[in-house]
């Protein structure tokens, strides 16, 4: 996954804040040197993060990661935990759970282990998701209806 365009928007993000990497890291609560390896390409946000940071700046997740060309300011929901949300995705776009994670080539353990909160998805099997269902992250994530 290339994370460039992601680094070069929130960087972008930040300074029209007229903020620095590190007044933005304390703003959300993480640790200055994460913020700066997002800016840099060299580490990508978990799902948690990234609705933070998507939610500080009021833009989508798909702005950030360059799927859409405006950042169109949005009114988002606050997200569900994504064992719930898994349901509610599987629901909407397949008439079974096999079928999703067939679908969406996710395998039925990872499945699984979303639906049972043991774990969250990576961004980048989120992104898939996104694409298998020609959707949004946003809407993936649970910020939209």
């Amino acid at each position: 996954m290339d994370l460039t365009k992601f680094g070069e928007n929130l960087k972008e993000l930040i300074g029209e804040r007229n903020l620095t990497a590190k007044q933005f890291a304390i703003e959300i609560g993480v640790a200055p040197p994460t913020v700066t390896r997002y800016i840099n390409g060299i580490r990508m946000p978990d799902i948690n993060n990234l609705v933070l940071i998507a939610d500080y700046f009021n833009c989508s997740i798909d702005y950030l990661f360059d799927r859409e060309a405006d950042n169109e300011y949005l009114t988002f929901k606050k997200c569900p935990p994504f064992s719930k949300q898994i349901e509610i995705l599987a629901k909407h776009f397949c008439s079974s759970f096999t079928e999703f994670y067939t679908t969406a080539k996710i395998s039925e353990s990872e499945f699984y282990d979303w639906k049972n909160g043991k774990k969250i998805p990576t961004i980048e099997s989120i992104i898939r998701i996104a694409d298998k269902f020609e959707c949004r992250i946003d809407y993936v994530v649970g910020r939209e209806k």
